[in-house]
């Protein structure tokens, strides 16, 4: 195999010196029991060489970028580390005291979580590990001075809203009213790890919805309410292809569709040149969660790990999130699993963050509510990630990074991911649709808000 490396060996090696490392965290690896992994899991000794010439490099850079306190070209470096060293409790520190000098820095919450993550890591493989254990204490008793003045900010704006509007101003746990067609509605959900339920959609009144003028930029339309469930009403140019079981329920208007877990369930198009805008785009859908189980809402991609463009998703805490996979080279902090490296001949691991925009606050279950992600390129250098829920933007994240890899064979998948067999929705999806364009905060609000064609869903054949 020589230097060019494999990602499927190389995913193999670190899967299996990972699980050697923990059935035993306090005997630290040997360089020789390393070599036999490798050897094991197919790498040959000139790949072994590499990898560790490789390592060694991103540890020096950014070790040295850490002792200047440059801390994030020393993310750069040291994430590269940990993505090919994961199971190296000294390379996992390090890695944190970066993240941990950033978020002191710049009181990014990512980097502070980045950090507790990649200590407690680093004591699980070496609970003797005096240095992880300082800096988790230090870590507790540190608050950045500019997370400080911030959140002292919000907090004005929010004692001077005046009436009681509704507000997520993105402190986790800050609930508001809700101020729609139905009245106000004080929130009164139970508490979910430290995070409040949203209140309910307030469903518009039955009208006669006509087009917006911005659905020039509407590249997909699935209402489950034509001829066939599967029927896409943008020219029919992307129909759906059920996958396991879906049955066709009641929904928000008209029909919608129900998806399962623990089964293969979803709905999926042919690989189309038509989704293949990642810098701008709005995705949106009208959702009736069951149960708080990660798993997707609307996807994009293939079946490369770690190469997914954008996909609409709720997490196992009931909160959304809007992700889009993009190179590292920077910020902001990202996650990274070791089946995602890639690895191009002499060059490394090529890596891809997920940049994600989180929901401060949770979906109510069983009860409906209108969710969208947006991507909006607001530079030539910079791009926003944003998520919303019932009309209102409660999230952003930016991000100075590219997608850096092919998509236009990729395709879009509804409650599930691929063909429907895997990351299962559980609940009901309604009234999907899919811009190429970063639709404003107004025109996301007059979709939440349009009249809707029917009183009450009607249930049909689940064919599509």
């Amino acid at each position: 195999m020589g230097s060019d490396l494999y990602s499927a060996d190389l995913d193999n090696f670190l899967r299996k010196a990972l699980g050697v490392q923990l059935a035993d965290p306090e005997k630290l690896l040997s360089e020789e029991k390393l070599k036999e992994i490798a050897r094991n899991a197919g790498l040959t000794e000139e790949d072994w060489e590499n990898l560790c010439e490789t390592l060694k490099g991103h540890l020096a850079k950014g070790r040295n970028f850490l002792k200047f306190a440059n801390h994030t070209d020393a993310i750069t470096e040291l994430e590269q580390a940990v993505a090919i060293a994961p199971y190296r409790a000294d390379v996992l520190v390090d890695c944190g005291k970066a993240h941990f000098g950033r978020w002191k820095e710049t009181g990014n919450r990512l980097s502070r979580d980045r950090a507790e993550t990649l200590f407690r890591k680093s004591l699980e493989i070496a609970p003797d590990n005096a240095d992880a254990a300082e800096q988790l204490s230090l870590l507790k008793q540190t608050k950045p001075a500019s997370r400080i003045r911030r959140k002292m900010a919000a907090m004005a704006a929010v004692l001077l809203l005046a009436g009681g509007v509704s507000a997520w101003v993105g402190i986790p746990g800050l609930a508001g009213k809700h101020d729609g067609p139905g009245g106000n509605q004080q929130i009164e959900s139970p508490e979910v790890k430290g995070r409040t339920a949203y209140p309910t959609a307030a469903l518009p009144p039955v009208g006669s919805p006509g087009p917006f003028a911005f659905d020039q930029d509407l590249v997909a339309y699935w209402t489950f309410d034509g001829s066939s469930l599967a029927e896409d009403l943008v020219a029919g140019q992307h129909s759906l292809t059920q996958s396991g079981r879906v049955e066709a329920v009641d929904g928000v208007d008209g029909r919608a569709m129900r998806f399962f877990s623990g089964e293969e369930s979803g709905m999926f198009t042919k690989p189309s040149t038509e989704f293949t805008f990642v810098d701008t785009v709005t995705v949106s859908a009208w959702v009736k969660p069951a149960t708080f189980k990660s798993s997707q809402i609307v996807w994009f991609g293939d079946r490369r790990k770690g190469r997914d463009p954008w996909q609409l998703a709720i997490l196992d805490s009931g909160q959304v999130r809007f992700r889009c996979d993009r190179s590292v080279t920077g910020d902001p902090p990202f996650t990274m699993l070791p089946e995602e490296i890639i690895v191009k001949p002499g060059d490394g691991p090529h890596l891809n963050q997920h940049v994600a925009a989180d929901s401060p606050g949770l979906l109510p279950l069983n009860e409906w509510s209108f969710v969208t992600g947006r991507i909006q390129k607001t530079s030539s250098g910079q791009s926003i990630i944003s998520v919303f829920v019932n009309g209102t933007l409660v999230s952003e994240v930016k991000t100075t990074e590219i997608v850096d890899y092919k998509t236009d064979e990729m395709w879009v998948t509804l409650g599930a991911v691929h063909d429907g067999n895997a990351q299962n929705f559980n609940g009901a999806i309604d009234e999907v649709r899919v811009y190429r364009s970063a639709l404003s905060d107004e025109q996301i609000r007059e979709i939440y808000e349009q009249p809707r064609r029917n009183e009450a869903g009607r249930g049909g054949d689940s064919s599509p």
